[in-house]
């Protein structure tokens, strides 16, 4: 892994699989040597965190899933709820809060939920209203939303890693 190898294994344990897959995009914005690329983005992304500017994270996971099979929240990709794997992407990205909002399942994913610091749920009464509804009421919950904004994103499309993330938030740091 070369030069860079080092300062990746110094950061918090969190931050190693973020930090290799956002080195490029930080060289590309700074020009930085590859070997200061680590620190630069730890600290910028320490930054963030010690400030509290992180924008919360607003899941949509409401839904009942008709044509999937299941409501949405539990639909489950490599063995885990898709509400977990999400808010944990968030968390483990920078994140301070994640907001999910349910609907369908909600007894069940809250359980699966339960125990993840800055994880809280919001339920909608109607899981067949439209996903704006589920939108609204998770920024009405999420935490610093109308001063930092928010990422918003659907249960529905799972594949979102930490290092995504914590890419959007060095990029609304910069």
């Amino acid at each position: 892994r070369g030069p860079a190898a080092g300062p990746i294994l110094t950061m918090e344990p969190s931050f190693v699989p973020a930090a290799a897959a956002i080195a490029a995009a930080v060289r590309h914005a700074t020009g930085l040597p590859i070997t200061e690329l680590p620190a630069t983005a730890e600290k910028i992304f320490l930054g963030l965190r010690a400030k509290r500017e992180a924008p919360p994270a607003v899941v949509v996971a409401a839904g009942e899933g008709k044509r999937m099979g299941g409501p949405k929240a539990l639909l489950r990709l490599e063995g885990e709820a898709l509400c977990v794997r999400l808010a944990r992407a968030f968390l483990d990205g920078g994140c301070l809060a994640v907001v999910v909002v349910l609907g369908a399942g909600a007894d069940e994913a809250e359980a699966l939920l339960k125990g993840l610091p800055g994880v809280t749920t919001v339920r909608v009464p109607d899981p067949s209203a439209p996903m704006f509804a589920s939108v609204r009421a998770g920024l009405a919950a999420a935490p610093g939303a109308a001063e930092r904004g928010a990422l918003v994103h659907p249960v529905d499309a799972p594949r979102v890693v930490a290092s995504t993330v914590w890419g959007l938030l060095l990029g609304l740091a910069a």
